[in-house]
């Protein structure tokens, strides 16, 4: 999905330079990597897994993020208290905005456009998509 795109990519990329950066890799770079191929299998098991074991890693949030975004996508019981409760502790607005935007897109099609509203006061940066659905 276009919204996966942004995210992922700065991920590899920010993933490149830690790893181009040092002479080493560094410690947790497999699993950044093991969980942002188990979002592209959606294999959210695996997820669950790594995202259970942060090592403090610089891009750990990513982790985090790929296993709600799976959960926002295929999940018909959504922990939505648990989804608030992570973007209330998420400092990256980045991670954030992308999340409410995925969330926004899910409640679209379950008619719920209140909350889309409040999710949409929240974005700071917002796609067109996104633009659309909080006008609404």
């Amino acid at each position: 999905m276009e919204f996966r795109a942004l995210p992922m990519t700065v991920c590899a990329a920010l993933l490149a330079l830690v790893v181009h950066g040092s002479a080493q890799a560094q410690v947790g770079d497999e699993r950044i990597l093991a969980a942002r191929a188990a979002l592209e299998r959606n294999d959210r098991a695996t997820l669950e897994q790594l995202a259970a074991r942060p090592e403090g890693h610089p891009l750990d949030a990513y982790v985090d993020y790929w296993l709600w975004l799976n959960r926002i996508e295929r999940d018909p019981l959504l922990d939505r208290a648990g989804l608030e409760a992570f973007l209330t502790r998420q400092p990256s607005k980045v991670i954030g905005d992308r999340l409410r935007m995925a969330w926004s897109k899910r409640l679209a099609g379950e008619n719920d456009w209140r909350t889309i509203q409040s999710l949409h006061a929240a974005i700071e940066r917002p796609d067109d998509e996104q633009t659309c659905l909080g006008q609404r």
